[in-house]
């Protein structure tokens, strides 16, 4: 069974729209462990603002937005795009999100998140030094 085995623990940036891992995120899936590590920087769900009465920033889902901001911003973890999004869909299970919301929210990464994806080679994780 998929799981997040840490809680998560986040402190605000100044900018108030960004949140700063305070210690790693670990989630435990299908024989592999991923942990977005301590200091990763995450805006949680990037839904447009006019969405946000529907699907906010922050919901039942953070820990898997986390999840998945850290998987779409790393290349070197070598998951494809259409994996980083089943995983999403994954973690939001793991995580109670209701199955209406899942399935939306599933439905929006893999519309819309392909610029996000290719955007990744020339990301890097904010950390804290």
């Amino acid at each position: 069974m998929s799981r997040f085995t840490t809680p998560l623990l986040i402190s605000a940036q100044a900018d108030g729209r960004n949140w700063t891992l305070e210690e790693g995120l670990v989630y435990k899936t299908g024989g592999m462990t991923i942990t977005a590590p301590k200091g990763m920087a995450t805006d949680f769900a990037s839904t447009p603002r006019f969405l946000w009465p529907f699907f906010p920033p922050f919901g039942r889902y953070n820990k898997a937005a986390v999840l998945h901001d850290y998987i779409y911003r790393t290349p070197s973890l070598d998951i494809s795009r259409a994996r980083a999004d089943a995983i999403f869909l994954e973690a939001m299970t793991a995580c109670r999100t209701p199955g209406w919301k899942r399935l939306v929210m599933y439905g929006a990464v893999r519309l819309f998140g392909r610029s996000s994806y290719r955007m990744r080679k020339t990301t890097e994780i904010n950390i804290k030094t």
